[in-house]
């Protein structure tokens, strides 16, 4: 094996260990049930989401759907759209969310929006001009009201 690729794998190794580390003191401590969402009150719906982004070309098509998140994403992916339900009934689904950055630094190469109940993630890697993403993903997440 050449030592970059036996670097990555160890690297690779390294990050799934830290994120099952936190997963776990996160299901101690209490997890996403003490975390604030950024939302009080379920204000927009799966049709609103898809209506916002249609105005700026993005097609969503539904990936999953439960009681308290509907996620839908665009047909590269570049795209994740997510519509959350009532409060309560996502903090007991154990949703716990990614920091909050403009930019596309969460996770080193996403960019992660709210406009109330709906988050946006960019994932940065999949697009050649990140400003003129997040800027379309704004312009949508703002034609919700």
């Amino acid at each position: 094996m050449r030592p970059a690729r036996h670097r990555l794998l160890i690297a690779v190794a390294a990050i799934v260990a830290v994120a099952a580390a936190t997963v776990s003191l996160a299901a101690r401590s209490g997890g996403a049930g003490e975390k604030a969402l950024p939302y009080s009150k379920a204000r927009y719906e799966v049709a609103d989401a898809r209506l916002a982004f249609r105005t700026e070309g993005v097609a969503l098509s539904q990936r999953s759907r439960s009681s308290a998140i509907a996620t839908l994403g665009n047909a590269r992916d570049i795209l994740e759209v997510d519509v959350f339900g009532d409060p309560g009934a996502v903090h007991r689904s154990g949703f716990e969310d990614l920091p909050h950055a403009g930019d596309c630094s969460v996770a080193g190469h996403l960019a992660l929006h709210w406009r109330g109940n709906v988050r946006a993630i960019l994932n940065c890697d999949l697009v050649a001009n990140d400003a003129a993403w997040v800027a379309r993903m704004d312009r949508a997440l703002a034609a919700l009201g």
